[in-house]
């Protein structure tokens, strides 16, 4: 069975016991992995590669992703891509 290493969320437990950023264990199948840390891998990355509407994929847990449109995100290497293209082109940041 598979194990994830998770920070405790930010809630009434973690603010009780003072634990914020405590990391815990999770064991499940709950899918896969980060590739940036152990946690679970929440979303993949949408920025587009090759041709054919390919997208990179990359596993990235809800702290490693950044979202760049509705239901789109992208892995720290490619959201820096991105920001450097978007500031090369005057495009204003997103209010997500």
């Amino acid at each position: 069975m598979p194990c994830y290493t998770s920070k405790l969320p930010v809630g009434r437990y973690s603010e009780m016991m003072g634990d914020h950023g405590t990391k815990v264990t999770i064991c499940g199948r709950l899918g896969k992995h980060c590739a940036d840390c152990g946690d679970v891998g929440h979303n993949l990355c949408d920025y587009p590669v090759g041709a054919r509407g390919r997208t990179c994929d990359r596993p990235i847990c809800n702290d490693h992703s950044h979202q760049v449109g509705p239901n789109m995100h992208y892995c720290e290497t490619h959201f820096r891509m991105w920001q450097k293209t978007a500031e090369r082109q005057g495009v204003l940041p997103l209010d997500l």
